[in-house]
């Protein structure tokens, strides 16, 4: 049998100079062109006021010391505020092994509760490949949740509704990104469905780093075949909030995920409700007025895949019209 040889290499920094404190999430991903080719997905989401663009960066394949030069392609907007910039670039690796992937940019935007001194501190993508002719090919796990995202408050969850088109198990785990003065925020994550809980005791801008472990079942017995780290960001607007413990209502959404329309069903009669959906910054995308009864449809119409949040709401007439009292949240999750 052939002996696996294991590559790792070293990060260094990217080819270009130092930009300013820009870079707020980022996530690399790996794809099996054929044999032993593979494609990395390379995105960093940046501050929209302060980014620059990088004319290229360096990406670490792990089967050699040298750096891959991947151009800027373009970027685009996932809201007002965060520029999404792809890199893209192909290799073929000369054999069996445990390749490291790898490539940085810099600096961070600064003020990271959980940072110090962010705005001097680089970001690291990093990823796992495992090439073994007895595992077959591999693709890394594809999350549909935004890198920047808005905590909630009380019983907020995050979920990266992660899936493997290779059919692998996945684990989750909170790892450190490879920065020195970073402190793990006040969160827990679920290792075996990815939800995470994250209960903040000052507002502010919090980094994550979540390791996405991809495992393969051959016969009885499991094989890490890869594995992902997410770069994230998560905004702390304000600590006061309703806390969904203590609304009356009982909602499910079916199906969830979904990809055409969804159905809200509620335990008690509705009278001229309104149901809001939400993207993950905050904004409303969709909303549909004087509900009554038990059951509304929601229909996907033109909205993008990945996570949205949905409160429903009655009318008050102390607050005037388009307002009420929330008696519901939830989430739903739209997928291609």
């Amino acid at each position: 049998m052939k002996k696996l040889i294991v590559s790792t290499v070293v990060f260094a920094c990217v080819a270009t100079d130092n930009y300013s404190q820009d870079l707020k999430a980022g996530e690399m991903t790996i794809k099996n062109i054929a044999g032993y080719t593979y494609e990395a997905n390379i995105f960093f989401y940046y501050q929209s006021s302060l980014f620059t663009p990088r004319p290229f960066i360096l990406l670490y394949w792990g089967s050699s010391p040298q750096g891959d030069t991947l151009f800027y392609s373009g970027n685009s907007s996932s809201d007002t505020a965060t520029t999404q910039v792809k890199y893209t670039g192909t290799h073929t690796y000369p054999g069996g092994g445990t390749y490291i992937v790898s490539c940085i940019d810099s600096f961070r935007v600064a003020n990271l509760q959980n940072i110090t001194n962010s705005s001097n501190e680089k970001m690291y993508l990093w990823d796992t490949l495992n090439i073994n002719p007895f595992l077959g090919s591999n693709n890394s796990a594809i999350s549909l949740s935004s890198l920047v995202d808005s905590w909630q408050c009380c019983n907020w969850i995050y979920n990266p509704s992660s899936t493997d088109s290779d059919g692998d198990s996945l684990s989750y785990s909170l790892v450190n990104p490879f920065t020195t003065n970073y402190t793990f925020p006040p969160a827990s994550i679920n290792s075996v469905t990815g939800d995470m809980t994250f209960n903040p005791t000052a507002t502010g801008h919090y980094a994550f780093c979540m390791n996405i472990v991809e495992w393969r079942k051959i016969n009885t017995t499991y094989y890490k075949i890869g594995s992902t780290f997410r770069q994230m960001l998560i905004y702390v607007n304000s600590l006061l909030s309703v806390n969904e413990n203590n609304f009356p209502q009982t909602v499910s959404l079916f199906p969830n995920p979904f990809n055409t329309q969804t159905v809200l069903q509620t335990d008690n009669l509705l009278y001229n409700a309104t149901l809001t959906v939400d993207n993950c910054f905050g904004q409303t995308v969709a909303q549909i007025k004087n509900i009554s009864g038990r059951t509304v449809t929601f229909s996907r119409d033109n909205l993008a895949s990945g996570l949205y949040f949905v409160r429903l709401t009655t009318p008050s007439p102390l607050q005037g019209e388009g307002r009420g009292e929330v008696i519901a949240t939830g989430k739903l999750v739209i997928t291609d």
